[in-house]
């Protein structure tokens, strides 16, 4: 593992400068929700029985500090780049898909590693040079955790077709055919798909992309449900 993600690190998965962070961060929370609703159906009753509905991904927040006071250097361009993560890429039509990389660290139990979007990105510039450049920043940003995304108008002008989107695989920098049998018995073959011979690491490691493999996902388009035909 190199030393520069021995600090925690935002990978851009789908084009875009990875981002170290200059100091680890001193808190992350993180939070999971489930729905219940209530199954009493009318009752009278102060401890209705609740039906389970769905659960929800985790949702991660992180404060993070990039400090070039004593260079006299500009936090402007580090700034700009995280919030480019939550920025609408023109050809996926919604915002990459990142991973956080904490080697060393595995407060979720995901491997040291978070996959998913960001979701907010506040940024407040706390010193500045004399001439009025940003030297010193606090950038909080919050993460919910996916492995599949899709964009916003997916599924075609008409509103017909199959909606178009991409899965996230962490296979690791150098897998093996049979490691990414093992951990997705699944998808392997999806995920090899148009590798000559995937049993050869040389050729998988081609399609590895800072230790993650990303397919094309498609699934039925569903109107959404207040779209109808205008009809009075």
């Amino acid at each position: 593992m190199s030393s520069a993600l021995r600090k925690i690190t935002i990978v851009c998965l789908e084009g875009g400068p990875n981002i170290v962070a200059e100091f680890n961060p001193k808190e992350l929370s993180f939070n999971k929700a489930v729905e219940w609703s209530d199954d009493s159906q009318g009752i009278a009753t102060d401890f209705p029985a609740l039906q389970f509905t769905s659960g929800k991904a985790i949702k991660l927040s992180v404060e993070l500090l990039f400090d070039r006071f004593e260079t006299g250097g500009d936090v402007r361009g580090i700034v700009e780049s995280v919030m480019n993560l939550a920025i609408i890429k023109k050809e996926l039509k919604r915002p990459p898909m990142v991973k956080l990389v904490w080697a060393g660290s595995d407060v979720l139990y995901t491997g040291g590693v978070f996959t998913g979007v960001v979701n907010d990105v506040t940024t407040k510039y706390t010193m500045f040079t004399d001439n009025g450049v940003p030297c010193r920043a606090v950038v909080s940003i919050s993460m919910t955790q996916a492995e599949e995304a899709y964009g916003a108008s997916d599924g075609g002008a008409d509103g017909g077709g199959d909606k178009v989107g991409h899965k996230v695989f962490n296979v690791g920098d150098n897998p093996t055919l049979a490691d990414i049998q093992n951990k997705y018995p699944d998808d392997w073959g999806k995920i090899v798909e148009g590798v000559d011979d995937p049993s050869d690491p040389a050729q998988l490691k081609k399609i590895v992309n800072n230790g993650t493999i990303i397919t094309k996902v498609s699934k039925p388009y569903e109107a959404p449900a207040n779209q109808g035909d205008g009809a009075a």
